[in-house]
């Protein structure tokens, strides 16, 4: 009996499909991890524009805090100075009694002005760039603790003008890791997985902090 040359058994078809589908998982992953460093690139860049404007205008940002201010919320000084990210847009309701920015990943970005003091020396003005990272939907953690990592490195790389960053985790009793100037040179990847890793659950809600000295 002659057989079919062209036909094709449904256990060889079974074949195909699977192989198939097992390359468009790995080809869905790919994109995505793809999408969440093009994501952060754009982030960094965005920290990075904040903080040479903060740096630029540095001078005058201080006189407002030397007529006595003791808290000075910087977002709308920076609208004002046409330097805003273009990605940032401002979110329309305040959060924490201020306003924020919002790019078009959902994080949210304010950048504060204050007078701290932490020793017998007295107090001192610093400004800090502060993040708050969104916490529902797997890919978007995944993306909060890949940024959470970014940001460290950023300020570990930058260490001329960040002198100190945080992350903060709202559901774990207001869990915070603090790295002041000497500790952010040293940081490894190891410290700096841990600190980020309560930002990459579903559940949780985590800001970052950095912090540039201002005077």
């Amino acid at each position: 009996m002659r057989q079919n040359q062209f036909g094709r058994s449904m256990i060889e078809m079974l074949g195909v499909l699977a192989i198939i589908g097992v390359l468009s998982v790995g080809g869905i992953a790919g994109y995505s991890k793809a999408m969440i460093k093009w994501q952060i690139n754009q982030q960094i860049d965005v920290i990075s524009q904040l903080l040479n404007t903060m740096i630029q205008y540095r001078e005058s940002f201080g006189k407002d805090l030397q007529k006595g201010t003791s808290y000075l919320n910087l977002m709308p000084l920076l609208a004002s100075t046409g330097n805003m990210p273009d990605i940032l847009t401002e979110y329309p309701q305040k959060l924490l009694g201020v306003t924020w920015y919002q790019d078009r990943f959902g994080f949210l970005y304010n950048v504060a002005y204050m007078k701290t003091s932490y020793n017998a020396n007295g107090s001192y003005g610093e400004s800090s760039i502060n993040i708050w990272l969104p916490k529902s939907g797997s890919l978007l953690t995944q993306a909060s603790y890949e940024f959470c990592i970014a940001a460290l490195n950023f300020a570990k790389t930058n260490t001329q003008n960040v002198w100190r960053a945080s992350v903060w985790n709202y559901y774990t009793a207001g869990k915070r890791a603090n790295f002041d100037y000497g500790e952010i040179t040293q940081l490894t990847a190891t410290q700096i997985s841990n600190a980020c890793r309560p930002c990459s659950g579903t559940d949780t809600n985590c800001m970052v902090y950095l912090y540039l000295k201002m005077d």
